[in-house]
């Protein structure tokens, strides 16, 4: 989202979407954290929530400057109460 005030927004698009269906955050995506590297690109950390209630972090990745579009990478973090 954009704003010229910090009152009024307007939304841009989604950057990362929820999982496909079944996979481990098909229910939710939220609470991003982004981090630059010295490489150039942007690796967005984030949690995910499955259809069966389950929370894990997942890692996207964002090769532009402009920060429009991320990949999911392969790590995932999941929490378990065993």
């Amino acid at each position: 989202a954009e704003s010229m005030d910090l009152r009024e927004w307007t939304k841009l698009g989604v950057v990362l979407d929820i999982g496909s269906a079944g996979s481990w955050d098909s229910d939710g995506v939220g609470a991003p954290h982004l981090l630059r590297l010295d490489d150039g690109t942007t690796r967005m950390y984030y949690t995910g929530q499955g259809k069966d209630g389950s929370t894990a972090i997942g890692v996207a990745k964002c090769e532009d400057n402009e920060v429009t579009e991320f990949v999911r990478e392969q790590a995932v973090v999941t929490f378990s109460d065993e």
